[in-house]
C-alpha cells in the first residue's frame, strides 16, 4: 500500500497534499468547482483563462482545432488543459505527481529516476500536446466538452 499522496502542490514554500484529481482541480480552479453548474464551471475556467492570457500575452483557445501554437495559447477546453496551461506559463506554483498515479503522467514519457514524483511543470507543454492529440482522437470535433468528472462518470474517459 502506497502512503504517498498522489499530488503535491508547492506554492510560496508551502506544500499541499492532494490524493485525487478533483482536489487538484479545487486548488487550481475553485474550491467549490464541483458544486457549480456546468455554466458556472465554464465561467470559472474562462475567468482563469482571461487572467492568465492577459498576464502572459496569450491567445485563449476553447476548441482544439483552433490551436496553432501551444506556447502562445492558454487552452481552456477542460480541467486538464486549464491546469497544464497554468503550469506552462508560470513558475510560482509547482505540481508534483506520484509516478504511478497516471493522471498527467500518462501524457508524458516519465524519466527513469529513483524519485517517487514527476514535476509536471517540466513536462507541461509536452503533456498538453499529447493530451490535445488524445482529445482530438476521442471527441473528433474538439469542442468544449463536459467536465472531466462527468466524462469519467459516464464511462467515456480513458
Amino acid at each position: 500500500m502506497n502512503m504517498l499522496s498522489k499530488f503535491i502542490i508547492i506554492e510560496n514554500n508551502k506544500d499541499y497534499q492532494c490524493n485525487t484529481f478533483e482536489d487538484v482541480v479545487k486548488y487550481f480552479i475553485d474550491e467549490n468547482y464541483y458544486n457549480l453548474t456546468m455554466a458556472e464551471q465554464k465561467n470559472k475556467i474562462m475567468k482563469i483563462a482571461i487572467d492568465n492570457a492577459i498576464d502572459n500575452n496569450l491567445k485563449i483557445v476553447k476548441i482544439v482545432e483552433n490551436i496553432d501554437n501551444i506556447n502562445e495559447s492558454f487552452i481552456a477546453i477542460d480541467e486538464i488543459t486549464v491546469i497544464l496551461s497554468i503550469l506552462k506559463n508560470q513558475l510560482r506554483i509547482v505540481l508534483l505527481e506520484r509516478k504511478d498515479s497516471n493522471v498527467f503522467n500518462k501524457y508524458i514519457k516519465i524519466p527513469e529516476t529513483n524519485d517517487n514524483y514527476v514535476i509536471i511543470n517540466t513536462f507541461s507543454k509536452h503533456a498538453l500536446k499529447n493530451y490535445i492529440d488524445y482529445v482530438k482522437g476521442v471527441k473528433g470535433d474538439g469542442s468544449f466538452w463536459q467536465p472531466l468528472a462527468t466524462f469519467f462518470e459516464n464511462g467515456d474517459g480513458p
